[in-house]
C-alpha cells in the first residue's frame, strides 16, 4: 500500500482502529467509515503496470457512519457542464 506517496506496511494512525467500510469512486475518491464510527475521504489512483494503489491524504468529515457508500449519479456530469454553461 502506497499512503500519502509513501509505501507503507501497515495503515495510517487514522484507520488503525480498523476499517468498517471502504468505498471507491469514479471521482478518483475512497469513502472509508472506520470501526469507531469515523468517516473519511481521500483521493486515490491504480496503477494497473506496476500494480500498486496510491492513497493521498484522508480528510474526516463531520458526522458518523457505521456504513458508507458512495452511488452514482446519473447525469452529473451534465449538470456539471450545464452549470459551467451558466457561469460562464
Amino acid at each position: 500500500l502506497i499512503w500519502c506517496g509513501t509505501a507503507v506496511s501497515e495503515l495510517p494512525p487514522a484507520l488503525r482502529g480498523g476499517i468498517r467500510a471502504l468505498d471507491p469512486c469514479e471521482d478518483g475518491t475512497i469513502l472509508v467509515a472506520t470501526n469507531d464510527n469515523g468517516i473519511q475521504t481521500a483521493p486515490y489512483t491504480v496503477d494497473l503496470a506496476r500494480a500498486s494503489t496510491r492513497v493521498g491524504q484522508a480528510t474526516r468529515l463531520a458526522g458518523e457512519a457505521r456504513y458508507v457508500q458512495k452511488i452514482a449519479m446519473p447525469g452529473w456530469r451534465l449538470y456539471d457542464s450545464v452549470s459551467q454553461t451558466l457561469t460562464a
